[in-house]
């Protein structure tokens, strides 16, 4: 039996070469096979550059390989559905970059095809990985704060190519789908499903993307969010914070704490307050690492894909948000 995972990446994304990469060379149960592009030369220097035993001039020629045992997807967003679907159709389990699509009816289709399958799938969130998302949900479920009863998720940077692919509605572009997405992710695994209404607002950018989202979301039991996301601001926090009935969460780091250590903080009635230290580690390398050994049967996957349909249903609401342009 393997036990070794041979994957390979459909693009030459910046995320897939920054940080992807480097991760794959660093979890035991993983390797680099073979890398793609639309253009042949590309994809050759590419391999070179990172490793790579096999390159391809098409995506569907390296799903097609026999050797590829899983498949990173890093395409634009657009994008996601169709090579995430026939890399599937292939019996290929697939770790596919958020959000796994730009629909709810899309989202659905998709996850309902791998169960039927029986072919792994999921959506590459990599803050799921770290131990500030642990501590976080050992908090809650310890009964530290009670019951849950408002979160707020906040997350921002500026953005600086107005011809990149974040700015383009046609790709799948936009600060919900790019930065909203890992609220709303965390929201619905914090009440176990997905928002049933939305109220807020959203502004456009010269492109027609999202350029800042504000809203409030109801989920069942009275239970509320409140979701924050930007290209217009400068990148300050990533923050999400939960109260309960008995004490709030909070983490200034949540979505994106990098490499460096962390802190969770938990305030608790009497003006009790408890600092928890979190170590810094590889996101990446964790989430590779998790999927890796799914793919071997060692250990199940932690987030199977249904968490994405509630969270595709979810951003559907948001979507559909009065907007107008800045």
């Amino acid at each position: 039996m393997s036990t070794t995972v041979r994957w390979g990446v459909l693009g030459t994304a910046k995320i897939a070469v920054d940080r992807v990469i480097p991760a794959l060379h660093n979890v035991p149960e993983a390797t680099l096979y073979a890398v793609a592009s639309r253009d042949a030369a590309r994809a050759r220097q590419f391999a070179e550059r990172s490793g790579a035993s096999v390159s391809y001039g098409s995506y569907r020629d390296l799903i097609e390989d026999d050797r590829v045992d899983a498949i990173y997807v890093p395409l634009p967003n657009a994008l996601h559905a169709q090579w995430a679907h026939l890399a599937l159709a292939a019996g290929k389990p697939v770790l596919c970059e958020k959000p796994l699509t730009t629909s709810a009816a899309a989202t659905a289709e998709l996850a309902g095809f791998a169960e039927t399958k029986d072919v792994l799938l999921a959506e590459g969130f990599m803050y799921r990985h770290h131990p500030t998302t642990a501590r976080i949900a050992g908090l809650v479920a310890s009964g530290a704060i009670g019951t849950p009863l408002v979160a707020r998720g906040a997350l921002s940077f500026p953005m600086t190519d107005p011809a990149g692919i974040r700015a383009s509605p046609a790709l799948g572009g936009g600060a919900l789908f790019d930065l909203g997405c890992y609220v709303v992710d965390a929201l619905c695994r914090l009440y176990g499903g997905r928002a049933g209404q939305a109220a807020g607002y959203r502004l456009l950018g010269n492109t027609g993307a999202d350029a800042h989202v504000a809203a409030v979301l109801s989920f069942p039991g009275g239970r509320l969010g409140v979701l924050d996301c930007s290209f217009r601001l400068p990148w300050l926090e990533s923050v999400f914070e939960i109260r309960g009935d008995a004490g709030s969460i909070r983490a200034p780091h949540a979505f994106n704490p990098g490499r460096s250590a962390s802190t969770v903080t938990l305030l608790q009635p009497g003006g009790k307050s408890t600092q928890f230290d979190v170590p810094g580690c590889d996101m990446f390398a964790t989430m590779f690492g998790a999927f890796s050994r799914a793919v071997l049967g060692a250990e199940p996957y932690p987030f199977p894909a249904r968490l994405s349909v509630d969270a595709a249903h979810t951003t559907a609401l948001l979507s559909a948000l009065p907007a107008s342009r800045g």
